[in-house]
């Protein structure tokens, strides 16, 4: 494997994975190669013996003398004027 900077790209985020306090889940972190990196998905089993992807993404290495980009984080806070609890963020997103 290489050795460097990791980015994780094209990120898409289909079901919370919920895990309730005290409760084990099998979840499953599947990495496979692909032309620029790997593909990532993550998994969780379900009660019905199902898999359930939950997220993917990419994921490349890159090199460790690249240079990071440097994000102001109050900057960035400054753009996200609205809360929202979890319920309607899911909402929203369920919805389209």
């Amino acid at each position: 494997l290489k050795t460097g900077i990791i980015q994780l790209t094209n990120v898409g985020i289909e079901s919370p994975l919920n895990i309730p306090l005290g409760k084990k889940i099998d979840t499953q972190v599947v990495m496979s190669p692909v032309h620029s990196g790997f593909e990532v998905k993550i998994y969780s089993h379900t009660s019905v013996g199902s898999w359930k992807t939950h997220a993917t993404g990419i994921l490349t290495v890159g090199n460790s003398e690249q240079e990071l980009q440097v994000v102001d984080i109050e900057a960035l806070k400054s753009r996200f004027t609205k809360r929202m609890n979890k319920e309607e963020f899911y909402s929203r997103i369920n919805t389209g």
